[in-house]
């Protein structure tokens, strides 16, 4: 649902994305991006189901960003320039942003999980 085109959501995909964008630290994590905290305080109303009808195509893309962002380690961000662009500008996400961003969890997870990786042609011989 994070990377799904905010213009092609469904009721059951926003209302997935609000049970879920929203279970991080709010001190440390929901609170580094005034845009992410704003969200989360005009998804409170009536359970979420006000936002379902009332959040924009743009309030969706800021909401899916973020709660993949929150989730991303403080050095991470500082070290990489296009996810410390995304970090620094904090709202106003596009659908090309939302992509830089998949690639870079992508790019991220062969770091920390060798599984992900591509085997090398020594590994296919074994």
């Amino acid at each position: 649902m994070a990377f799904k085109n905010a213009e092609q959501l469904t009721r059951e995909d926003k209302t997935e994305i609000l049970s879920r964008a929203f279970q991080v630290n709010h001190e440390r994590l929901l609170s580094r991006w005034p845009r992410f905290a704003e969200l989360h305080e005009w998804s409170r109303p009536a359970g979420g189901a006000q936002a379902i009808v009332t959040f924009t195509p743009r309030d969706w893309r800021d909401l899916q960003l973020l709660s993949q962002l929150a989730w991303m380690e403080e050095d991470w961000i500082a070290r990489d320039v296009e996810i410390n662009r995304l970090s620094a500008r904090g709202k106003n996400y596009s659908e090309a942003d939302k992509l830089i961003l998949k690639a870079k969890q992508l790019e991220f997870l062969k770091l920390v999980c060798p599984s992900t990786r591509k085997p090398r042609s020594a590994d296919r011989s074994n």
